[in-house]
């Protein structure tokens, strides 16, 4: 029974907490491993290997996955819901039934009374919520395999969308996207140590006397538990961890089901891991996207990189190497790679300077050249994400 609450109670505080501290990005759960909501969504929400790049649990997402002639740098993160990135659409209401039932009338709802897809669905659910059996804490800490397809399960997102197609006013493009955590030793629900010091700040919150504000108790816990999160988060930003996602998309020609057809497929692998011998220090993540359209216009390619990261709350070093590869013959877009690396230094306070050199740095923001160097100014270094 205590178990059950502490993962109930789990989930509150820290949805609280980060409210409280204004860190909705994904280094703020995703990096810490809150799991218990994703199943470790940490390469990114929430980081995979570090959520290095624009994604922020539960925000919004731009730009169609399709290959567009333009060359997209790896943003070393997973969409947070790939069928709604595959479609280049950022739904502000998205429908999450909470019961099969609720899923079920979502999905008659998006079809009209004539039998044609309505465009602008958004769905996202966590099957696992469907399944009757709760998973216990117990269960999830195991290493077993069994326990490891259980939080697989139990991570899993499925993202559903609808959209106006750019071609065809009447037709509609639709896209079902899956996200899945295949490793995430960052995860601090499967970390025994840290789900009992956090039962005991519960117990320490718990209410005197029946009828306290929640409000209070949750405070109580964010309160008392920020150190232990952030000494967890600071300990295991550059844990081992390997996401993956994928996204099928159609156009429904004249919105009707019967004239759905296949248009395109994007899949993305995201994964970290430490590489130097301090446990804490360095980090090498990498990225592999795969882009492939039917139509209106055939186009295939991959995207792909490393980028290597070594700092101290200080300083930051890194090198990034990425690389674009087309199938097609003759494509808008040449094979070719790039590469940039540099520095992060903390020269004050929230002051931070980057100095660089290569393809790609000051991609992400404004810099100026001096003395053959690229120089650039911001109130975080670009690594700061992971290391919450």
């Amino acid at each position: 029974m205590r178990t059950a609450f502490v993962v109930v109670a789990v989930l509150a505080w820290e949805s609280f907490a980060f409210a409280q501290e204004g860190t909705g990005t994904g280094s703020g759960s995703d990096n810490s491993g809150n799991s218990t909501e994703s199943g470790g969504d940490g390469t990114g929400s929430d980081t995979s290997a570090g959520d290095t790049g624009t994604e922020t649990p539960g925000g919004a997402e731009t730009g169609s996955s399709a290959p567009s002639g333009d060359y997209s740098l790896p943003d070393f993160a997973i969409p947070t819901t790939p069928a709604f990135t595959l479609l280049g659409v950022s739904p502000s209401d998205i429908d999450q039934p909470a019961t099969l039932k609720d899923l079920g009338a979502a999905l008659v709802d998006g079809v009209d009374s004539s039998g044609k897809v309505k465009q602008g669905v958004a769905i996202n659910v966590r099957p696992w919520q469907y399944k009757q059996a709760p998973l216990t804490l117990a269960k999830y800490q195991e290493d077993s395999f069994d326990s490891w397809w259980r939080r697989l399960f139990y991570g899993m997102e499925v993202s559903l969308g609808t959209t106006k197609d750019d071609g065809d006013p009447a037709s509609t493009d639709g896209a079902l996207g899956v996200r899945l955590t295949f490793m995430d030793n960052g995860d601090p629900m499967r970390d025994p140590t840290y789900t009992k010091e956090i039962g005991d700040v519960i117990d320490q919150c718990a209410p005197s006397m029946p009828g306290e504000d929640g409000a209070t108790q949750l405070k109580c816990m964010a309160d008392k538990s920020k150190d232990i999160r952030a000494n967890y988060a600071g300990k295991h930003w550059n844990a081992n961890r390997v996401q993956g996602a994928f996204a099928i998309g159609s156009q429904i020609a004249g919105s009707g089901i019967e004239h759905m057809r296949y248009s395109r497929f994007s899949a993305w692998v995201v994964g970290g891991t430490p590489f130097v011998s301090s446990q804490h220090f360095g980090y090498l993540v990498f990225e592999v996207k795969y882009d492939g359209v039917k139509f209106p216009e055939a186009a295939e390619e991959l995207t792909y990189g490393t980028r290597a990261i070594v700092g101290t709350s200080h300083m930051t070093a890194f090198l990034e190497l990425t690389g674009l590869h087309n199938f097609e013959k003759g494509a808008m877009t040449p094979n070719q790679h790039k590469w940039s690396a540099g520095v992060d230094l903390n020269v004050s306070g929230s002051t931070w300077v980057a100095v660089g050199f290569g393809d790609t740095f000051g991609d992400e923001g404004v810099s100026t050249l001096f003395a053959n160097l690229k120089w650039a100014t911001s109130d975080a270094d670009r690594f700061s994400d992971l290391k919450k």
